[in-house]
């Protein structure tokens, strides 16, 4: 009879235990590990917004933008996968998001794809991002190049384009949105109740270590491994070539000196491999004073300076179309 009760009890905890693990993981406590580690450790990079990547079941997306399974819409125009005619894709970061900074009596600037002039029979849509990087891109665009076939894909670069993009966790923060998280370098383990086989497989053991730790002020650093490699802008950039033609396009640094929050600092080896990948750059006017977004900055330009990118790029997407037949 004891032993019965006993194998009860034992089976009893075990599916206890095994339903403690099944919440854990649907609850995603790791995650919440992470956002609240990495915002402590000020290690949340404050661009965006960030909304849910789920409609490309990808981890995230540029706020606004909406996918069906056949229709792109987004903050430059909409692509739909039955269109008649021709389809060009756009992919950008903080310089074709920022324009002109907005005061009371003026509204921010437009952004050079509102000022091409699209030949009738093109539908044209962007996806585009302050933070975005050509990894970011590569992603999207094999969930979504399959069905809009585009024609042409353009790709606005800067300098920071061409450093590694480092690995990112998208965490939900309380605003509905989400940030994007460098992975923590070391998650919070109270010694007391330390057993390394259970924290390395129940999610459930690792969020129990990280409160006790944190209640108690008994923290002990455990260091994290990331195992997850940096994405080069030259292997991203790689996974665009079997969707119809690619145009890269460079917004070179607008003067000496650069932006106050700093930047990559291109050098021979970036050259380098702007040639091997055929980038072409925007050709800036001696004096950069009347198109910089504000004239400390180094590398966004204002609402004249997208006219400027949009007569230049304008023409190379139309030689590319027209090339294209």
């Amino acid at each position: 009879m004891k032993g019965k009760l006993a194998l009860s009890i034992g089976g009893t905890l075990v599916l206890g235990a095994v339903a403690v693990e099944v919440v854990a993981r649907v609850m995603d406590l790791d995650r919440k590990q992470y956002n609240a580690i990495a915002v402590a450790t000020e290690r949340v990079q404050q661009r965006g917004p960030w909304q849910d990547g789920g409609a490309l079941d990808v981890p995230y997306l540029p706020a606004g933008l909406e996918w069906d399974g056949s229709t792109l819409e987004t903050a430059y125009g909409t692509c739909v996968e039955d269109h008649p005619g021709r389809t060009v894709l756009i992919y950008g970061d903080s310089t074709t998001v920022q324009s002109d900074i907005p005061t009371p009596d003026q509204a921010a600037g437009r952004s050079w794809p509102e000022f091409v002039e699209w030949p009738e029979d093109v539908q044209a849509c962007g996806v585009a991002a302050e933070g975005f990087h050509p990894g970011d891109y590569a992603v999207i665009h094999a969930k979504v190049a399959p069905v809009l076939e585009p024609d042409l894909t353009v790709v606005l670069l800067c300098d920071n384009d061409f450093s590694p993009l480092s690995p990112r966790v998208a965490v939900p923060t309380d605003h509905g949105m989400l940030a994007l998280v460098s992975p923590p370098e070391h998650t919070l383990i109270w010694t007391p109740m330390w057993q390394p086989h259970l924290y390395e497989v129940s999610e459930a053991f690792r969020f129990a270590h990280w409160r006790l730790a944190l209640s108690t002020g008994e923290t002990h650093e455990l260091p994290v491994q990331v195992t997850d490699a940096a994405i080069r802008t030259e292997d991203a950039l790689g996974e665009f070539a079997d969707a119809g033609d690619l145009l890269l396009v460079r917004l070179p640094p607008l003067g000496r000196d650069r932006a106050p929050d700093g930047g990559h600092v291109a050098g021979p080896e970036d050259a380098a491999l702007r040639k091997a990948l055929g980038v072409v750059d925007i050709e800036l006017p001696e004096d950069t004073s009347p198109i910089r977004r504000a004239s400390t900055d180094g590398v966004h330009v204002n609402e004249a300076g997208h006219v400027l990118i949009a007569e230049q790029i304008g023409v190379w997407i139309g030689d590319a179309l027209d090339d294209r037949g």
